[in-house]
C-alpha cells in the first residue's frame, strides 16, 4: 500500500520517510482561496501515530483522517502537487496502511 497504490514515497522516502521539499496537497486551500504558504516541507513518517492533530494546521485528529484526506486526492487547487489524486482505497486498504503508519513508531538501534 505505502510503495504501491498509496503512492506515499512519491514524498515519504529514505530512512526518515521524508523527501524535504515542499509539496501542495491543499490543506492551506479554503473556500477558493489560499489561506496559507500553500505548499509545506513534507514531514518524517517515524513516530507519526504519536503526533497528532495532523497536517501543517492541525485540521485533521486521526490518521484515519489523514489517509481519508490522500484518498480523496487531496483538496483540489491550481497548484495542487501533481503526484496527489484520488486514490480510491478500500476499506481493508486504508486499515493496512494505517497499520504500517503505526508501526513506525519505536527505538530505533544502530
Amino acid at each position: 500500500m505505502f510503495r504501491g497504490k498509496g503512492n506515499c514515497t512519491a514524498c515519504h522516502i529514505g530512512p526518515t520517510l521524508t523527501d524535504e521539499s515542499l509539496h501542495n496537497t491543499g490543506v492551506a486551500w479554503r473556500d477558493s482561496r489560499l489561506t496559507g504558504r500553500g505548499a509545506f516541507k513534507t514531514p518524517t513518517l517515524r513516530e507519526v501515530a504519536r503526533t497528532a492533530p495532523y497536517m501543517h494546521d492541525g485540521s485533521l485528529a486521526t490518521l484515519e483522517d489523514v489517509i481519508g484526506f490522500y484518498d480523496g486526492g487531496g483538496r483540489p487547487n491550481p497548484n495542487l502537487d501533481r503526484e496527489i489524486r484520488p486514490l480510491r482505497l478500500t476499506d481493508a486498504e486504508k486499515r493496512a496502511l494505517e497499520a504500517f503508519l503505526q508501526s513506525l513508531s519505536g527505538t530505533v538501534s544502530f
